[in-house]
């Protein structure tokens, strides 16, 4: 991994990037990277000394950094900050670092901090597919690494665009810019079945890329965020503005919105949008072939 720095940060921003690198803690994969596709997975680690980033777009994990270092200082005496879990699934060691452990009634509650947006808060009431999938793993790695009870599980949100103004026009936004989310608890077969299942799938992948590269699975429309369907609202004129206020992967989930925040509007279907690729926020388009396949066929 390289660090660039186009627009003359101080230097101090690539130095802490540079100290502070991604750490399994000796496990041969962490919650995270099980819930990602095997295709990005493997493709970070065939070419992982030619990734280059800008510091400038690490902004936002600087900042999850900062607010998760603050907030460990301020764990209470009975509660576990920033530990790093481990535990093994059919003889393969995993690890998960989860930010805060608290005692509850009858056991803990597991508390994973997100520095989101406000709108991202507004459409998830109970937590983003990936929070509930992530959390869900921690618990069951914590029962089985501890031997204790998970009861609950939260995300604690941090709105990084939040706005006073928008309280009283929406009566869906945030109260606060900081937000606690109640996760839903997966029954224990439900949790150990799917943590074996990404574990079995990477590990298969792990071990055979190699030889089998080309037959790796492609990513899914979830994989990709494809949004197809986007949310404009109408100009005075009654015409659609041009730029979309928002894309959604369903019709529906469009519908929602635009219900929920009482929009002037209307829904029009789009060629898919993958915007993880487009933005590359895997961090590896430009290695993968599905992605250039897919503009190849877009001219």
């Amino acid at each position: 991994m390289k660090y660039t720095n186009k627009f003359d940060l101080p230097k101090s921003l690539e130095n802490f990037l540079n100290k502070n690198p991604h750490d399994s803690g000796g496990a041969r994969f962490t919650v995270t990277g099980l819930l990602n596709p095997p295709r990005v997975e493997q493709l970070r680690k065939e070419n992982y000394s030619n990734i280059t980033e800008d510091i400038s777009d690490k902004v936002m994990s600087l900042i999850g950094v900062a607010t998760h270092l603050i907030l460990s200082e301020g764990a209470a005496d009975n509660e576990i900050a920033e530990e790093r879990v481990f535990c093994e699934v059919d003889g393969v060691k995993i690890s998960g670092q989860i930010d805060l452990q608290t005692p509850v009634d009858g056991g803990w509650r597991l508390t994973d901090y997100k520095t989101t947006s406000a709108y991202s808060i507004m459409s998830s009431s109970e937590g983003k597919l990936e929070h509930q999938q992530q959390l869900n793993c921690y618990a069951e790695m914590v029962e089985r690494a501890k031997g204790v009870v998970v009861k609950e599980l939260e995300v604690v949100a941090f709105a990084r665009d939040w706005s006073r103004a928008s309280v009283s026009r929406n009566p869906n936004y945030p109260k606060a810019p900081i937000v606690r989310i109640p996760i839903p608890l997966w029954d224990k077969e439900t949790r150990s079945e799917y943590l074996t299942e990404r574990v079995a799938l990477h590990w298969f992948w792990d071990e055979n890329y190699g030889t089998a590269k080309e037959n790796i699975p492609e990513c899914q429309a979830s994989d990709m965020w494809e949004r197809r369907f986007a949310v404009h609202e109408f100009k005075l004129n009654g015409e659609p503005r041009k730029n979309p206020k928002s894309r959604f992967e369903t019709k529906d989930k469009a519908l929602d919105y635009v219900l929920e925040n009482a929009i002037k509007g209307t829904i029009i279907e789009s060629d898919d949008k993958r915007t993880r690729c487009e933005g590359n926020y895997c961090g590896v388009n430009q290695f993968c072939k599905q992605w250039k396949e897919y503009n190849d066929d877009r001219g």
